[in-house]
């Protein structure tokens, strides 16, 4: 279990818009178009600006997929000889030996995105993936995350859960990471809104019964993540959303908020480093260049709320109290 109490400032860092996979929900993280992010003097003044203004100390990488990206163990040694903690969220589509050097560069953490164990239903989520391909992948993936176990690194393995269609899935992998002795979360799809909220709380009560047994609060963000624990006394987890606004950014805002503030985001877009801080935005309040971003009330208020005293790894129980 990962250790509840430390909440670092984290940004998500988009290295690549490359994936093997073509996922018909996709969002990359709202923006496309976006160039491969390496280790060089570029990149390093970066992190150095957001270790400075913004107390960054981790640092999450997303994409499209990761792994796909040439010299991601350079840009792992790079970002981890600055002290900063590095993770990664993947499909698991990497050999034993390519994982094997992204540990040896520092990379010790992998969130696994798991969709299903049945090849067909994740043939039928890709624009193009007949279903031995899908097979494969999903055989691939397993070996990935069995590996990663072995060689010592944090593994967790994240599920998306829509409707009452995706129960049956999301035990099976429960089921799957129970068995391998994996952490797994369920995700609520953001776009079905209290839909998915309800099935997840009925697959918990009603076919797991398992009981909440710990909270966590992301500090400054909208992430939280209650932690269940079933009768064999293995523990999950079920992110959720808070509310979690920033006047700067989010004042007279009229899209239809599902995530509200989640927390910053880095690409690299025209050979410019830019801070995304919204999904569904792209006007200057919600992306700016890095340069102005550190000058921004936007900045100012994030540190605020993050600075905010918030507790985090409360037992479940005193949250009635």
């Amino acid at each position: 279990m990962e250790n509840r109490n430390q909440h670092p400032i984290s940004i998500r860092l988009k290295v690549t818009e490359t994936c093997p996979w073509t996922c018909k929900f996709c969002h990359k993280e709202g923006g496309w178009q976006i160039d491969d992010v390496t280790w060089d003097t570029d990149t390093r003044l970066a992190m150095e600006r957001l270790m400075r203004h913004a107390h960054v100390s981790e640092v999450h990488y997303t994409g499209g997929e990761p792994t796909v990206l040439n010299g991601l163990g350079l840009l792992t040694a790079g970002l981890r000889g600055m002290g900063l903690t590095v993770k990664t969220t993947t499909n698991g589509q990497l050999t034993p030996a390519k994982l094997d050097r992204l540990y040896g560069s520092g990379l010790r953490s992998f969130n696994f995105s798991m969709h299903t164990l049945d090849p067909h239903e994740l043939s039928g989520i890709q624009r193009h993936m007949g279903v031995e391909a899908a097979r494969l992948a999903i055989s691939l993936q397993q070996a990935a995350i069995q590996h990663a176990v072995n060689i010592g690194a944090q593994v967790k393995i994240n599920t998306v859960i829509s409707g009452a269609q995706d129960a049956g899935r999301a035990v099976s992998i429960y089921e799957y990471a129970k068995r391998s002795g994996v952490l797994v979360r369920f995700l609520n799809d953001l776009n079905k809104g209290q839909t998915a909220i309800d099935v997840i709380d009925s697959i918990c009560r009603d076919q797991l019964t398992a009981t909440p047994v710990w909270y966590q609060q992301k500090p400054g963000t909208s992430a939280t993540t209650t932690y269940y624990r079933d009768n064999d006394g293995y523990e999950f987890g079920v992110k959720g959303i808070r509310r979690c606004r920033i006047p700067a950014l989010c004042a007279g805002c009229r899209e239809t908020c599902t995530e509200q503030f989640y927390g910053m985001r880095l690409e690299k877009r025209d050979g410019i480093f830019w801070v995304r801080l919204c999904l569904r935005r792209q006007d200057d309040k919600s992306l700016m260049p890095l340069a102005d971003f550190v000058r921004s009330d936007q900045l100012k208020q994030i540190l605020q709320v993050t600075q905010s005293g918030v507790q985090t790894g409360t037992q479940y129980s005193e949250l009635a109290n």
